[in-house]
């Protein structure tokens, strides 16, 4: 029999006497809830009669039942039987439902696990335990039921938390005991797959901006930031070498924030990761000129200093016309300078044109010879109109030839270009040499006349004495005067 099992018990009367008798059957034993205890039946001679009890061992070993009969008060018969009493065993059947296939780091994860007692004893003090669990944070470690009936289940539920990814294996053990106290246990192993998050960005190298560029995780392509929860497999990160913020701005690959200086490159993440991609920013630079052909147009990295250098007279081949520089488009008037390269820009050398205004004079000092910003209004004149080149001649200034024709006056002329003018000279008599001339011509004939006086009385004297003595022809000159 089966320990705390009902089972039936039939005894089988006889009447071999020769009359109708009313019997008294009992069964006892030790160990065992018999129900009734006893029973009466009446059985009519040569028949049979039967008669059942419900038994339920409560003890288990080796037992034994008396069957006991009697009538008219005494005992008629009387049978003892041995019964191997023996403990019903309980059995199991574990499932475990609602596991998700991938779980993410950090989060609180229930397993729950059915116990089903498929066996036909009680399973007694039912309980399943986390024994290990690599990389897991245990929550909730163990539950426990008292009983579990035979053919009954009872759900019982733990908790772990993921702390590293990858796939994480968790043992459980499940143990209970059957009524007589022996202990039977089972392991079972999960394994959860385990995600992790990878952040991924690019940044401009020592501004810690961030930078918007287009890049691939395992293919997927993303734009500015991507966050991707990932399991242990490879990942592969590409970022571009070169990225065009703009025509002036170029962003160039220099190495992940963990140093690795691979723009493309493979990872396998166990814990949450985030890499940034370094980027150095390039500008173009562009530096022009009115004149000349000025060097620095190019590409230079943030913060490169950069010399600037252009000529401070450019002379064109006909020597006569000039380029000087002015100043710089943001108002730096040194030809040579140098800057810091933080942003595109463009430098551009301003120039003014001069012209050259060559004024020539054989005589003299001709005044107004020189460089002349274009446009402006130059007076030009000589020091000395006349010049002595030995008596008795003088050169006289008598006006200017060339760009423009004139008198002696001093001229005016505008320097749109280059000019040239040249004294126009005359050799004459040195009026001086009149003027002696005069004087001379005024003394000799003073001179004359001082001297004619005196010659002109002594004439009209002598003329009177001869008039008087002669009345003959006079004659004007005789003797000494």
């Amino acid at each position: 029999m089966k320990r705390n099992s009902p089972h039936t018990v039939s005894v089988v009367i006889r009447n071999t006497g020769e009359k109708q008798q009313a019997y008294v059957v009992s069964l006892e034993g030790t160990g065992f809830t018999i129900n009734p205890s006893s029973s009466t039946t009446i059985v009519n001679p040569g028949a049979t009669a039967t008669v059942q009890f419900q038994v339920i061992p409560t003890l288990y070993g080796q037992l034994s039942l008396t069957a006991k009969v009697m009538a008219d008060s005494r005992i008629y018969d009387s049978k003892t039987f041995g019964i191997n009493v023996r403990t019903p065993l309980p059995s199991h059947r574990l499932d475990i439902f609602g596991l998700p296939s991938e779980v993410k780091i950090g989060e609180i994860v229930p397993i729950t696990v059915s116990f089903a007692n498929t066996g036909e004893g009680v399973a007694q003090q039912v309980s399943i335990r986390i024994t290990s669990a690599e990389g897991v944070s245990v929550i909730k470690g163990s539950d426990t039921v008292s009983q579990v009936q035979p053919g009954a289940s009872y759900t019982l539920s733990l908790q772990v938390r993921p702390e590293t990814g990858g796939v994480r294996t968790i043992t459980l053990r499940l143990e209970y005991m059957d009524e007589e106290g022996k202990r039977y246990s089972d392991e079972y192993m999960i394994s959860l797959k385990v995600l992790v998050p990878v952040k991924v960005s690019a940044m401009i190298e020592r501004k810690n901006q961030p930078l918007t560029v287009q890049f691939t995780i395992s293919g997927t392509p993303y734009t500015g930031i991507a966050e991707k929860w990932v399991t242990s497999d490879p990942v592969q990160l590409t970022m571009p070498q070169e990225w065009k913020v703009s025509d002036d701005i170029v962003a160039e690959f220099v190495r992940w924030s963990d140093g690795d200086t691979a723009p493309s490159r493979t990872i396998q993440a166990f814990l949450p990761t985030e890499l940034r991609a370094e980027y150095r920013l390039k500008y173009r630079v562009k530096v022009t000129a009115d004149r000349g052909s000025p060097t620095g147009t190019g590409w230079y990295y943030d913060g490169t200093s950069l010399s600037l250098m252009v000529e401070e007279i450019i002379q064109e081949k006909d020597r006569n016309t000039r380029y000087i520089f002015l100043e710089w488009s943001d108002g730096i008037k040194e030809a040579r300078r140098h800057v810091t390269i933080t942003a595109p820009t463009q430098y551009h050398a301003k120039y003014k044109t001069q012209y050259y205004l060559d004024v020539v004079s054989e005589f003299g000092m001709a005044l107004g010879a020189g460089w002349y910003d274009a446009g402006t209004l130059v007076l030009v004149s000589i020091d000395k109109t006349e010049i002595d080149v030995g008596f008795p001649y003088v050169m006289v200034f008598k006006g200017w030839s060339g760009d423009i024709v004139s008198g002696p006056q001093p001229v005016q002329i505008v320097m749109n270009g280059p000019k040239s003018l040249k004294a126009v000279w005359e050799r004459q008599i040195n009026q001086l040499l009149y003027l002696i001339v005069g004087i001379i011509a005024v003394v000799a004939v003073g001179v004359f006349l001082v001297l004619r006086r005196p010659i002109l009385r002594r004439i009209k004297s002598k003329a009177r004495v001869e008039k008087t003595n002669s009345p003959s022809k006079p004659s004007f000159f005789s003797g000494q005067t």
